[in-house]
């Protein structure tokens, strides 16, 4: 309800705007999975291999998470995990901050594109097409959302006299497209041709490249999966060797990666809440007689197995 009061302070005292769109909202974007399959296609790529894991696996796990500073449930909660009052508020979050955006864009508020790469899980470089697509979905034209990258910024940091916009005389540096953006926002991922300085780039990536700054060995923390820890194992019906069965694990900080394992192998699992895991045991993996051990897995980034190994009969 402060909305209209706040965004004509804003452009009374020309005070830009970067909204991080995909930065803080992006387990609820209607293209999370679009996005997140995007990303991954990209990060897959055999020539890429030379960016450490630790980033990789950041970058795909950022879309299972919605942001939200509320004092109740924290920050950074898994959207596998969050409950219905989460999402929910989560999507009034993204909700009132495109609809920010639009009247912010209305009143003729100084937008600049950013994702905060550097301190997210975003893919540095394609999240800024997304980001640029999200401006479109509140309201802005292809155009408006075109120059919040390239001649606002350039104004913004007084270097449009060198950059921002071609002109006889500026930096010769063109991204050119195989389809026209001004219809389909999506088309800016269609790069043809990259010029820099006058010069056209080798735009492929490249194995054998090696970077002048040190690798990632360890993810951040907020990107990390917590060690599972097992409470209590139970079964659904009566045990046979022989006979598959359902099996019933509780206890906290699993994630949707988690696997249940018996006897050291893994079994089909299917994900319940963070305190609950669902698995389907063969026959063949119970023993005809003793104890079977029943661990938890969480995959890296973080994870780990579960602290406590629990037997059953």
């Amino acid at each position: 309800d402060k909305m209209d009061e706040l965004v004509a302070f804003m452009v009374q005292h020309h005070t830009a705007l970067g909204p991080h769109i995909v930065n803080e909202h992006s387990g609820v974007l209607r293209q999370a999975r679009q996005y997140e399959l995007e990303d991954y296609q990209m990060v897959m790529n055999p020539e890429l291999r030379y960016v450490p894991l630790s980033n990789v696996l950041n970058w795909l796990t950022f879309w299972h998470k919605v942001r939200s500073y509320s004092s109740a449930v924290g920050t950074y909660p898994y959207v596998e995990t969050a409950d219905a009052a989460v999402m929910e508020e989560s999507r009034r979050g993204l909700r009132n901050a495109m609809e920010f955006l639009r009247r912010f864009n209305k009143a003729g508020g100084l937008i600049l594109a950013g994702t905060d790469s550097g301190g997210s899980a975003n893919v540095p470089g394609a999240s800024l097409h997304k980001e640029i697509e999200q401006f479109v979905d509140a309201g802005l034209t292809p155009m408006q959302a075109l120059v919040t990258a390239t001649r606002l910024p350039a104004e913004f940091f007084h270097v449009d006299d060198k950059v921002g916009t071609i002109r006889p005389g500026r930096f010769a540096d063109v991204l050119i497209l195989d389809a026209n953006p001004l219809s389909d926002i999506h088309n800016t991922t269609k790069i043809r041709t990259v010029i820099k300085g006058g010069e056209v780039l080798d735009g492929r990536y490249h194995r054998d490249y090696h970077s002048d700054f040190a690798e990632v060995e360890e993810p951040p923390i907020s990107s990390s999966a917590p060690v599972p820890v097992v409470a209590a194992v139970g079964s659904k019906g009566p045990v046979v060797h022989g006979t598959a069965f359902d099996l019933v694990v509780t206890g906290r900080d699993f994630h949707s990666t988690s696997l249940v394992s018996v006897n050291g192998k893994p079994v089909p699992t299917s994900f319940v809440s963070d305190s609950e895991l669902r698995a389907r045991v063969p026959g063949d993996r119970i023993p005809a007689a003793g104890n079977a051990t029943i661990t938890v897995f969480t995959p890296w980034p973080g994870g780990g197995t579960s602290s406590k190994a629990l037997t059953v009969n």
